[in-house]
């Protein structure tokens, strides 16, 4: 969501609203490894950028 005017840019934005945490995928390091991982979205993000051009 943003708005302009004139020279000013603001913009509201948020990343993963629902704050999901589901499993993407899931590894490990190599063949006989013991190092497993799972990856899932990134946490929530809200955030805001303003920029100003002349």
């Amino acid at each position: 969501m943003g708005l302009r005017k004139g020279g000013v840019d603001l913009s509201l934005f948020v990343d993963n609203l629902t704050n999901s945490r589901d499993l993407l995928s899931r590894g490990h390091d190599a063949v006989g490894g013991s190092l497993y991982y799972e990856q899932s979205y990134r946490p929530r993000t809200i955030g805001l950028t303003l920029q100003y051009r002349q």
